[in-house]
């Protein structure tokens, strides 16, 4: 960043009209907005919230696999014990009591991406668990185990309700149940590629099946880095320079 302020400050000098240099310089110091793709569930809807997002970028659905007796509340997605595997995330793909969504990237933008945060609220579980080993498809890997990148839900000792709860997406080697492939720095800089978080929901075995979880407000949270514009400010300076 420093290098193009310098770039930039030199192409002015003397050359380009001050008001586009001053334009193109304060769009080079601005610091880059935080975004964010939030599930409500607000009237039942999967759909998501966007704010920030830049031209190109999308966000699937919320999708919930097959909870037989779990439905969508009013504003949260409650999924029962009944539900839910027991203790084995194979269970959980094999019964499709799991939840997933995507983010596509288009070629042209970059994204950091930096948290995924939710809130929960449980009943009946006390001091067991119902969560899942969230992971990505960053490394894609065969044994999705790998590539957990931390806890969605109540593990045992959690409380029984909590809001904000964060899975770090800057550094996930200190997260609770990260994989052997997750790794500072594997969700910067993305571009051109669809980065999909899925959650395999299990549960400890003496959970009773009247137990449930309920989810609200997940959200991913993420930077667009701002590459596209920086390259637009030095094209129109050297433009300018050369006209002159």
């Amino acid at each position: 960043m420093k290098k193009n302020q310098q770039t930039i400050t030199r192409a002015c000098f003397g050359s380009s009209p001050v008001p586009v240099c001053a334009a193109a310089l304060m769009l080079l110091s601005a610091p880059a907005h935080a975004a964010s793709v939030v599930y409500e569930f607000t009237g039942g809807s999967l759909a998501p919230t966007v704010t920030g997002f830049p031209a190109g970028v999308t966000a699937s659905d919320f999708l919930i696999g097959s909870f037989p007796n779990s439905a969508l509340q009013s504003d949260a997605l409650r999924l029962e014990g009944g539900d839910i595997g027991t203790a084995s995330t194979g269970d959980s793909f094999a019964n499709n009591t799991v939840l997933s969504f995507s983010l596509t990237i288009p070629s042209g933008v970059t994204l950091d991406l930096t948290s995924l945060t939710f809130d929960y609220t449980s009943s009946g579980i006390e001091d067991l668990f119902m969560f899942a080993r969230t992971y990505s498809s960053i490394h894609g890997t065969a044994n999705v185990v790998d590539d957990t990148i931390g806890l969605f839900g109540k593990a045992s000792g959690d409380p029984e309700s909590a809001t904000g709860v964060m899975i770090n997406l800057d550094d996930p080697t200190g997260n609770t149940l990260r994989g052997s492939n997750a790794d500072a720095g594997d969700f910067a800089g993305l571009t051109d590629q669809t980065v999909t978080f899925t959650m395999p929901m299990i549960r400890n075995n003496n959970v009773d099946d009247a137990a449930y979880i309920q989810f609200d407000n997940v959200t991913l949270n993420f930077i667009p880095e701002p590459s596209a514009a920086l390259l637009g400010g030095l094209g129109l300076l050297a433009l300018l320079r050369r006209r002159r």
